[in-house]
């Protein structure tokens, strides 16, 4: 076996959402997973509307979507970069304007909990707006506790709001 082989490639998939200046926000945080982890592989983005937020009075609309991309580096240090990537964007924990959020939902099969980390994430089989793009990106993968595709899970979600698919371009001059 060569060196290149000794090293295994992890597939990671994340979930990206933003409700504060959006499109540009998760143009950005794209550009920066492709600058650190090369090819990434997108969902559609959907629009979702958020429940009032009672320090606001605003009623936020999220921008949401699913990507996977394969690394070379550990579960922690991906969320390490993950958060690193958030920050940079100026993400603020607890607040209601989110410019960058980077969830990681999936490590390969993983089922674990790992300090903070926990995989597969609650959100996929929680919520529609993780769902529906997983379901998209990756239909005939199985989630590794349920056993059922996404693509099964999704036709089965009784919790659906109303998602809208969005015209999103990325990396297209």
């Amino acid at each position: 076996m060569n060196a290149h082989n000794a090293t295994k490639a992890h597939k990671l998939v994340i979930g990206i959402g933003s409700n504060d200046n959006a499109e540009k926000n998760i143009a950005a945080a794209l550009d920066a997973l492709e600058k650190k982890y090369g090819a990434i592989e997108c969902s559609p983005v959907y629009k979702s509307a958020a429940k009032t937020n009672k320090a606001s009075q605003k009623n936020r609309t999220y921008l949401n979507l699913v990507v996977s991309f394969e690394t070379n580096d550990d579960i922690k240090t991906c969320k390490e970069n993950l958060r690193a990537i958030e920050a940079a964007q100026g993400r603020k924990r607890n607040h209601a304007d989110v410019s960058c959020d980077l969830d990681l939902l999936l490590f390969d099969d993983l089922c674990e909990v790992i300090g903070n980390i926990e995989v597969p994430h609650r959100d996929i089989t929680q919520c529609d707006f993780v769902l529906r793009p997983l379901a998209d990106l990756l239909p005939e993968q199985q989630h590794p506790l349920l056993k059922k595709t996404y693509k099964q899970l999704w036709q089965s979600f009784t919790q659906s709001t109303a998602l809208e698919p969005v015209e999103f371009k990325w990396g297209e001059e």
